[in-house]
């Protein structure tokens, strides 16, 4: 890397740079992370293509593990799951990232549990914001996996506060395809994980007689904590990367 007391060297390697798909790369990665493009201590990010264990595989194992569990605890205990897609507002930030606005993205939530009391639900939630960037190949997501508690303090049981923890991962990039299993992404510029927690409250409004399904629309808070950001060579993107996010969702579930 050319050292930045030789500023006319590094501006010769910028001119020669620009133009060339490693730059382009350089550019796009340094501008979503609010960076400046010409710093000469940011790495430039390699394309890869790699097949990663889909973080719905494992929330779908840990549930199959976790109700059962659950409804041991009590003869009396049921199931419940619910699916739910909303609207997420998020703000991202890092100890050299420069202010950013939030950014909009769809919010989806699949979860599935036991309810061994009246007032409570355990269980497991995938919650999973993205947002496509204008030219509609790159995007950021956030995808959280966590163990789940919804708690109804009235007597009518239709308020609830949930709240959960578990693994919070963030990932910029492109040309990505799903399956249940695996995930595979044309290009991963920057990705990290770490803990996650969110905090919400919602209302369940009940659809016929039998109680078995409802509407619920919910308001949540989700933090990322700190974590650190990799390029898929292993080189440093961003140190202390977390993530805010503020949804609102409408949440269809059965009992």
């Amino acid at each position: 890397m050319q050292s930045v007391t030789n500023p006319d060297a590094w501006r010769r390697d910028v001119l020669d740079c620009k133009g060339t798909e490693q730059w382009n790369r350089r550019l796009a990665v340094q501008y979503e992370l609010g960076r400046s493009a010409t710093d000469p201590e940011k790495q430039p990010v390699r394309r890869t293509t790699r097949f990663t264990p889909s973080l719905l595989t494992a929330a779908i194992i840990a549930a199959m593990c976790a109700v059962p569990a659950l409804a041991q605890d009590t003869t009396a205990a049921k199931a419940w799951a619910n699916a739910a897609i909303g609207y997420g507002s998020a703000h991202f930030s890092c100890d050299t990232c420069q202010a950013t606005h939030h950014v909009d993205g769809w919010d989806v939530i699949v979860a599935v549990g036991a309810i061994p009391t009246r007032h409570l639900r355990l269980g497991i939630m995938l919650n999973i914001w993205d947002h496509t960037l204008s030219d509609g190949e790159r995007l950021r997501e956030t995808t959280t996996a966590s163990a789940w508690l919804y708690y109804y303090p009235l007597a009518r049981r239709t308020f609830f506060v949930e709240g959960g923890i578990g693994l919070s991962d963030y990932r910029f990039l492109k040309g990505l395809q799903k399956s249940i299993f695996f995930e595979n992404a044309d290009t991963t510029y920057a990705k990290g994980t770490g803990m996650g927690g969110t905090l919400g409250a919602g209302w369940d409004i009940y659809i016929g007689h039998s109680g078995h399904f409802a509407l619920s629309p919910r308001v949540a808070y989700v933090h990322g904590f700190p974590r650190t950001l990799h390029s898929p060579d292993g080189a440093i993107v961003a140190r202390r990367w977390t993530q805010d996010e503020i949804s609102a969702d409408l949440v269809f579930v059965v009992n």
